[in-house]
């Protein structure tokens, strides 16, 4: 069985690899739209494969650690890229021009940061001590399932708490659904508890959004425009957000 994991993690390694090659590259070009988040969605990817063995051994924690910081590093950008999506679709042309040169600008930037060339050579590294074995590169499908349970009760107490921080519960939402697609055939998430992390985080998501492009509007005055409908769907979100947790705590319960 620790082989098997072993395997699956070397392979998913790979396949973030040239994901991560692929999209990098791209960065800076102005027609690639997508680059970005697809970038962001390997980095996501590569870090819930880590997870649960980053306290283990060096280099899990060195290339998690880059990783993270790429993902912070980007996220402004990305959240820039969003709100501009938001403008298009509200057909607010005006504004929307007055941020892609800006954003464009930023999209050079990034693309000439050195250290998506280091997390590249940190994944090539890992792998290696991955090949080389030692006891500290020993996969443990035990420990997987541990760091899953501890998971799973982190979010339980959280979605108990009864002045619940939204933004908490969906970061640790995030994680674990992103765990259970990192490791699907390790630890096999029932259909309904995938399909109720996802409807939560969802909603959490577009809550947020709808939170982070109001808080825009306080410093930016062309957007005083869209407050009104900010604040409704804000809201609606957190209406509906609160109704999916109340479904998924009570499955998680059951699954504990």
């Amino acid at each position: 069985m620790s082989e098997n994991v072993l395997h699956h993690l070397q392979s998913s390694l790979a396949d973030q690899y040239r994901a991560l090659d692929q999209h990098i590259g791209q960065l800076a070009d102005p027609l690639a739209a997508h680059a970005l988040h697809q970038t962001r969605i390997a980095m996501r990817s590569l870090r819930s494969l880590l997870r649960p063995w980053r306290e283990q051994a060096e280099w899990f924690a060195v290339v998690d650690h880059i990783a993270g910081e790429l993902g912070r590093n980007t996220s402004q950008l990305r959240d820039r890229q969003v709100l501009i999506q938001e403008l298009e679709k509200r057909g607010l042309h005006y504004q929307t021009l007055a941020r892609k040169e800006a954003m464009l600008t930023g999209f050079g930037l990034i693309g000439s940061d050195r250290r998506f060339d280091l997390l590249l050579l940190a994944i090539i590294t890992l792998q290696n001590r991955l090949v080389a074995g030692g006891a500290e590169y020993h996969i443990d499908p035990i420990r997987l399932a541990d760091y899953a349970q501890n998971m799973s009760r982190k979010l339980v107490g959280a979605l108990q708490n009864p002045h619940q921080n939204m933004h908490d519960i969906r970061i640790k939402i995030k994680r674990l659904r992103y765990l259970y697609q990192a490791y699907p055939e390790y630890l096999q998430p029932s259909p309904i508890m995938t399909k109720t992390l996802k409807n939560a985080q969802d909603e959490l998501g577009e809550w947020h959004d709808n939170l982070q492009w109001l808080m825009v509007s306080e410093h930016e005055s062309d957007l005083r425009c869209c407050r009104v409908y900010w604040q409704m769907q804000i809201d609606r979100r957190a209406r509906r957000a609160r109704k999916r947790l109340k479904k998924l705590r009570k499955l998680l319960r059951r699954s504990l």
